[in-house]
């Protein structure tokens, strides 16, 4: 039982001021913009095809070798394909 309350508590405390992943992706999108998928990937080949991604707590862009390796992340919200600048 307390863990329920704990739960709720927590999910109360971030409808009250957490931002959905939709409200804090960046604005415009940029062309070529791809969301990463809810479930992420857990492994990914070493291939290198560099994107450029989203991280929507710091509000920055990084580089990442691969779009698997990008929204391997959960801090990854999306990426465009290429380094970053």
């Amino acid at each position: 039982m307390m863990k329920r309350a704990l739960l709720l508590l927590l999910a109360a405390s971030c409808l009250a001021g957490c931002k959905t992943m939709a409200e804090q992706l960046p604005d415009p999108l940029p062309e070529g913009w791809v969301q990463c998928p809810d479930e992420r990937p857990q492994i990914c080949t070493r291939i290198y095809r560099p994107v450029c991604a989203w991280l929507p707590e710091s509000g920055t862009w990084k580089s990442y070798a691969s779009d698997c390796t990008a929204c391997a992340d959960h801090k990854v919200a999306g990426y465009v394909p290429g380094k970053c600048k």
